[in-house]
């Protein structure tokens, strides 16, 4: 069985692609938290709520880190509502997050395991670039790195620019350059990854609370996409998830991939060189999804939930 850790930012999209991994047959090690959709505290929170209401309270949440490594933190509740999950309000877990900074618990965690370990990243890279430059001798308990974050050919809050690595191109660049294999699921994949209308109202008709809130959470998104003038919304974070679980519905290249951390307008452009040696080429860029066998999957989730 696969054991992962989930580092994230929920986050509407977090929200779901975390009910996605609770309903995999993977073991969750743990949740580790960061700042990014949102501040530290909000986004700690509310990783604990979900797991409470998804039925998985058991699973320890570890708090990371609350701003970026170099630039001032930015957050995007203009995106995902003042509480960070569409103004859904869930029941208060009754965990509370590990005494221990989240970079310690990954390290605490990668170090006591016999068997190698996924980390699956969906938000900013601040903690997985600290984990990577403090202690480097976690490598070799690392199995792969799957991360939502970076782009091949447009950003999102620069031209270039995707936001979890824009968010923090020094600890993306740390990442990326690490030599541990990668999976990355960027903008120009994850635009293909959309949901439409009635594929959200099929998940609404389904009778369970979580499938009612799990709807919700995507209307709220869906109708923040349709203000910036998209007619679908994009399920962005699921793809890291769903690309370990369904790898053969996704296809892409190898690449080496390098972060714009310079202060011009290509800060946090992520540039893939998929003609670097072969040897250079540690992460799998993906390129193309079947987009109905993952909503499929995401259905099937949702329902069992």
């Amino acid at each position: 069985m696969k054991k992962v850790i989930f580092d994230c930012d929920p986050g509407l999209d977090d929200a779901i692609a975390l009910l996605l991994l609770c309903q995999s047959e993977y073991e969750i090690l743990g949740v580790t938290t960061v700042a990014g959709n949102h501040r530290i505290e909000v986004t700690t929170k509310n990783a604990l709520d979900l797991l409470a209401f998804y039925g998985r309270p058991e699973i320890p949440v570890a708090k990371g880190a609350g701003r970026p490594l170099i630039q001032p933190l930015t957050i995007a509740d203009f995106v995902h509502g003042p509480n960070g999950l569409g103004e859904v309000i869930l029941p208060k877990a009754e965990r509370k997050a590990e005494s221990t900074h989240a970079v310690e618990w990954i390290k605490n965690t990668l170090m006591a395991s016999e068997e190698k370990i996924t980390l699956i990243a969906i938000g900013p890279l601040t903690n997985i670039g600290l984990l990577l430059r403090m202690y480097p001798q976690v490598k070799d308990r690392i199995e792969e790195i799957a991360i939502m974050g970076g782009s091949t050919s447009f950003g999102n809050i620069s031209a270039v620019a995707e936001a979890n690595v824009g968010h923090d191109p020094e600890s993306a660049q740390i990442v990326f350059s690490s030599g541990l294999p990668i999976r990355m699921s960027g903008l120009n994949l994850t635009f293909q990854m959309f949901i439409q209308d009635r594929e959200i109202e099929a998940i609404e008709s389904l009778d369970s609370d979580r499938a009612k809130t799990a709807a919700k959470f995507l209307w709220y998104h869906a109708a923040f996409a349709k203000r910036m003038g998209l007619e679908v919304d994009q399920m962005h974070d699921t793809c890291a998830v769903a690309s370990l679980m369904e790898a053969e519905a996704f296809t892409g290249r190898m690449a080496k991939v390098t972060v714009d951390t310079g202060w011009g307008p290509g800060r946090g452009q992520t540039i893939a060189n998929f003609r670097a040696p072969a040897e250079e080429r540690n992460v799998l860029v993906y390129e193309g999804v079947d987009r109905d066998r993952i909503i499929k999957l995401v259905h099937s989730a949702i329902a069992k939930a």
